[in-house]
């Protein structure tokens, strides 16, 4: 669906659209580039739906959702520009109160390999309350995609 040049895309890969939810957009900015907005992508399983109730699991489905993204409009790793996590307040204190920085060396830990030695400008942010209540953490970006 396209509106004034904003288009809506949903990646079958990524199952049912849920209610108003789009899993991207795309604005052209030139024949050659268009811009791609990933919205919050969360830790559902892909397969079973279901929402593991651990932060390392979903991180690993998120990065997953995000793969399905990118791939969906043919960009890489390297064309995100931005690239923003939310974390429930509570995983975060969960984590850290078993290990100093835990919920920083966990999503470094799977995002940095992830991302391959790309590092897109970042926003890291604690949040009280998410679009589930159990959902731990959400990961949005945005992309540009240069095609000669």
């Amino acid at each position: 669906m396209t509106t004034q040049g904003v288009t809506v895309l949903d990646p079958e890969a990524l199952g049912p659209k849920p209610g108003i939810y789009s899993a991207m957009t795309s604005i052209p900015l030139s024949p050659n580039t268009t811009q791609y907005y990933i919205s919050g992508q969360t830790g559902e399983d892909l397969t079973t739906n279901d929402l593991p109730p651990d932060l390392e699991t979903q991180l690993d489905n998120i990065l997953k959702r995000l793969s399905i993204c990118l791939e969906h409009v043919g960009a890489k790793k390297t064309d995100l520009a931005t690239f923003h996590y939310y974390l429930r307040q509570s995983a975060v204190e969960d984590l850290d109160a078993r290990e100093f920085e835990g919920a920083l060396k966990v999503v470094y830990g799977k995002v940095g390999p992830w991302l391959e030695g790309h590092r897109p400008a970042s926003c890291y942010s604690r949040t009280f309350g998410m679009s589930h209540p159990r959902y731990l953490c959400e990961i949005s970006a945005v992309a540009v995609v240069y095609k000669p």
